[in-house]
């Protein structure tokens, strides 16, 4: 079976919203290209074929991601949260993402 990982960004973009109480398009604006990065890790050729056909984006990962966190900055979107959040705040968010599946520790 075929993992569905490019919709866990919907689960992810709740952590936002709960910590800080933003919306839900500037929480899933401001996660994807940090969600494509780390999706990378485990996903490099799709991650990369997103970004070429989507943007025109070619080279490392990291570049591609920080050319869209600046093209969403240009367009006056404000790409981050002010303020601290504990692990803990975070863990208590009722998420079901492949992070959990795969054990992993996002932070």
């Amino acid at each position: 079976m075929k993992e569905n990982y490019a919709y866990d960004i919907y689960e992810l973009e709740l952590i936002p919203e709960v910590l800080y109480g933003t919306t839900y398009r500037k929480s899933l604006t401001t996660l994807l290209p940090r969600f494509l990065k780390v999706m990378a890790k485990y996903h490099d050729a799709d991650i990369r074929r997103y970004f070429k056909d989507a943007f025109g984006y070619e080279g490392s990962i990291g570049e591609s991601a920080d050319k869209l966190t600046g093209l969403f900055e240009d367009l006056g979107i404000d790409m981050y949260f002010n303020g601290e959040v504990s692990v803990e705040a975070v863990k208590e968010i009722n998420i079901s993402t492949c992070f959990h599946r795969m054990k992993l520790q996002v932070l």
